[in-house]
């Protein structure tokens, strides 16, 4: 529960206060909205000095009080807040490394095309120059 409490405590001041609390739920019910009035409702009935903060021991009777699974649930999703970041970051570099190799194999077919057409051009010169030179005797 204390690992919990501090990885909630984002300015580390050795409480949590309502934003914070807001953003953690906000991770978990992916609707800011609604972690925001969950926020302020447990705020109210929590914060029993009023001091608009949570300390360790107001914290654990909300932990107690509150459902046990949307707890694990808070707990899973900040720790793996980390790696989600990363995996967005390498997704991202994903699609970037993907998008210019995309590009590379569209300049490379435009290369090959060109090519193609100046390999074409040049077999029609060389037919051309053979009809030349097979219609050199019948020429008056």
């Amino acid at each position: 529960m204390t690992d919990l409490f501090l990885t909630m405590d984002v300015d580390h001041d050795g409480s949590i206060d309502q934003i914070e609390l807001t953003n953690c739920f906000d991770i978990v019910l992916e609707d800011f909205e609604a972690a925001s009035q969950l926020s302020k409702m447990l705020f109210d009935f929590f914060d029993v000095n009023h001091n608009n903060s949570l300390d360790i021991e107001e914290f654990k009777v909300l932990a107690f009080q509150f459902d046990v699974t949307m707890i694990r649930k808070l707990e899973l999703a900040l720790k793996s807040l980390i790696g989600v970041c990363i995996f967005e970051l390498e997704f991202d570099m994903q699609d970037i490394e993907n998008m210019l190799l995309q590009e590379e194999s569209e300049r490379n077919e435009q290369v090959l095309k060109e090519n193609k057409q100046v390999t074409n051009g040049k077999k029609l010169m060389v037919d051309l120059l053979k009809l030349n030179d097979c219609m050199e005797p019948y020429k008056a």
